[in-house]
């Protein structure tokens, strides 16, 4: 007789002694009894939180301006003046999207037993079975964030000296410039939902039969269970934009008996710088699933002779589908720029003008995508195990 058989006799012959010899206690007579137990309990703890919206704005600005004015004892004299002119601007927000989630969970489970006796026929019969199950779930959203900035900087300057010397000849220099810049950026993730959700379930029932010195006994357990975890997430998004001009201009003069005479030159440079990205949405729905089934059956006779059968089947199916909606992003470039210069004469004969002017411009874009993709990250994988064994021992 082997091991399992001997415990399981064993364990079968006490289960057996302790309700016949119960029954037996209670009353000589033949009878049978049964009883059941149910039990159900469940859990659910829902969450939420709210979204957030900041945003912050600062800004600044600064001028200044000085002028002054020089005279000679020969006569001559100067006279200048500077002024400048700084601002600042900065500007950031902030924006994101409620969270929510809902776990729960539900258990329930029944037993039952019965016993019954023939003495007459020296037979006596017991039975158990049980089954369980347990679920889960827990939804979840998570809402998407959004952040934003901005930063603006101008300044300004402006200078003109002038120059009179003891003879009346006037010497005037003029300069400006000028510049501005414009940042701008923005980052986004999207809203996240996920699904995860699950459940467990196992059975089993025993038979045991005396009957005189045979005893036959039968036991079934089965356990099975899934999950899936579907999830969807909107993708990152994300720009970016920078923006600057610039100028420069100065003209000198030249004022004398024999006339005027000037010189201007004047330059602008401008230049836009601009890029994205955005990844795509993205869903996917890992699911699995099990299930064994095992039987066990023994039987003796005479206490010698023994045979017992074991068979248990076992089967697994995992996937994990999936589908990208694919992304895009770009880049771009443009600078431009004009330098303009001007030249004057006016004397008795009259006035001359020249102006020779400079332009130049250069633009580069490049831009990219991703195709859509569904697949499979698992392969939709499924395996199967069945065993069957008998041994028959006299």
């Amino acid at each position: 007789m082997n091991t399992w058989i001997k415990r399981s006799l064993g364990t079968a012959a006490v289960a057996g002694g302790l309700l016949l010899g119960g029954a037996a206690m209670a009353s000589a007579d033949d009878g049978s009894s049964a009883s059941q137990h149910a039990a159900d309990s469940s859990v659910s703890s829902p969450i939420r939180l709210g979204g957030i919206d900041l945003g912050a704005t600062s800004s600044s600005s600064k001028s200044s301006s000085v002028t002054e004015t020089r005279t000679d004892r020969d006569g001559s004299s100067e006279s200048s003046t500077r002024a400048s002119k700084d601002s600042s601007k900065n500007s950031v927000g902030l924006s994101t999207g409620d969270i929510t989630a809902d776990p729960s969970a539900a258990i329930s489970s029944i037993t039952k037993s019965a016993t019954s006796r023939d003495s007459d026929a020296d037979t006596s019969r017991s039975s158990s079975s049980s089954e369980g199950r347990a679920t889960a779930k827990a939804p979840v959203s998570i809402g998407g964030l959004n952040l934003t900035g901005s930063n603006e900087q101008a300044s300004s300057g402006r200078e003109k000296v002038t120059r009179t010397d003891e003879d009346g000849d006037t010497r005037t220099s003029e300069s400006e410039s000028a510049k501005a810049s414009k940042t701008g950026y923005s980052f986004g993730i999207g809203e996240l939902t996920a699904d995860p959700m699950g459940s467990l379930s196992g059975a089993r029932s025993d038979a045991l039969t005396r009957d005189d010195e045979d005893v036959t006994g039968a036991s079934t357990s089965e356990a099975a269970g899934s999950f899936s975890s579907p999830l969807s997430f909107e993708g990152i998004t994300g720009s970016f934009s920078d923006e600057r001009a610039s100028t420069d201009a100065r003209r000198d003069t030249v004022t004398d008996e024999d006339g005027t005479r000037s010189q201007a030159t004047r330059e602008a440079r401008a230049s836009k710088t601009t890029g994205g990205f955005d990844t795509g949405s993205f869903a996917a729905d890992p699911n699995g699933a099990f299930r064994t089934v095992r039987s066990d059956a023994f039987s003796t006779r005479d206490r010698d002779e023994t045979a017992d059968r074991s068979t248990s089947t076992s089967v697994f199916d995992l996937a994990a589908p999936y589908s990208a909606s694919g992304g895009s992003g770009f880049f771009s470039r443009e600078d431009a720029s004009a330098t303009e210069r001007e030249t004057m004469v006016s004397d008795e004969d009259g006035t001359l003008t020249r102006i020779e002017r400079d332009e130049d411009a250069n633009a580069f874009g490049q831009s990219f995508g991703f195709d859509r993709s569904e697949g499979d990250l698992l392969g939709s994988f499924d395996a199967t195990s069945v065993f069957d064994g008998m041994v028959d021992n006299r």
